[in-house]
């Protein structure tokens, strides 16, 4: 029997244009009144997290910054697991010299290494798209979700209190990323992954998805034979490896095709919903099961 769905948010759980879908709500209202609970798991700091719930008129409990954080469904931090103040330095001083655009998700604030690096990567992004298409992308981008710019950022970490607890790092260069994540590779204790091609995100080793998943089942009672995870990208992997029944959206990354146990349609066919009515059918199917037993 399936207790709890863990569900990845962009590229799962949201469409295209960030939002929930109408088939999606149902679903989890419809898993919700099977005695089924729903749990958001995502890269996402807590704040954008519950942007779309909200929207959506959604409350849930979520798993945030890859497994950084858990907070319940009435917004009480449960978990925190933030990169030490000597992990943090030493990513920032080897992201510095990479001449690469790189963002801190910390306890304050979402922390950007360069304007002008900023620049250059929303404009690669963007393809050959109008100014106006690059403006609105770095207005977006920036000012909608509170970006600061702070040049001497290693230097307050000595002087503040700040949790640091995820980077993430840009680039549309594959080979560049690898280079990245291969010198990072000297950082004790870093968990390393990635939501997209064009992106690494860089936690605590005790800050992914699946550890934080399973301490989210025991808090809750459950066993991780009970959950169902579903996800899109390479940092959702750690959460599909542990869960008892494992779901790949259509449009996901191929390491998490080879190793889901189910594959459903894309975020923009309402995959999640699908995936939903399929765990319910397996409830259903192991409820008949134990009564003939």
């Amino acid at each position: 029997m399936i207790k709890w769905i863990a569900t990845d948010m962009d590229g799962t759980l949201l469409h295209s244009n960030h939002g929930i879908s109408e088939e999606n709500i149902r679903a989890i209202q419809h898993a919700r009144e099977n005695g089924v609970g729903v749990v958001v798991a995502t890269g996402r700091i807590y704040k954008f997290a519950c942007l779309p719930l909200k929207n959506a008129g959604l409350k849930l409990p979520v798993i945030s910054l890859n497994g950084a954080q858990i907070h319940s469904e009435d917004g009480k931090c449960l978990l925190s697991i933030p990169l030490s103040v000597e992990q943090t330095k030493k990513i920032y001083q080897i992201l510095n010299k990479e001449s690469i655009y790189f963002e801190v998700y910390t306890n304050r604030a979402l922390v950007a290494n360069s304007r002008w690096q900023a620049l250059k990567m929303l404009k690669t992004l963007k393809g050959n798209g109008s100014w106006f298409r690059i403006f609105s992308g770095i207005q977006h981008h920036f000012f909608n979700r509170e970006v600061q710019f702070i040049p001497d950022f290693p230097e307050r970490l000595e002087k503040e209190v700040i949790d640091c607890y995820k980077f993430i790092i840009f680039s549309q260069d594959p080979e560049k990323l690898e280079s990245v994540k291969q010198k990072l590779a000297i950082v004790p204790d870093l968990a390393i992954s990635s939501s997209s091609s064009v992106n690494l995100e860089i936690t605590h080793r005790k800050a992914q998805k699946g550890l934080a998943l399973e301490t989210f089942a025991h808090m809750n009672g459950a066993s991780l034979n009970e959950v169902m995870a579903i996800g899109d990208g390479g940092n959702d992997k750690s959460m599909l490896e542990k869960a008892g029944f494992s779901v790949a959206m259509g449009n996901a990354a191929d390491e998490l095709l080879k190793i889901a146990d189910y594959v459903t349609s894309s975020n923009d066919e309402h995959g999640f919903a699908r995936a939903v009515e399929k765990v319910l059918e397996i409830n259903q199917c192991e409820q008949i099961h134990s009564k003939i037993r």
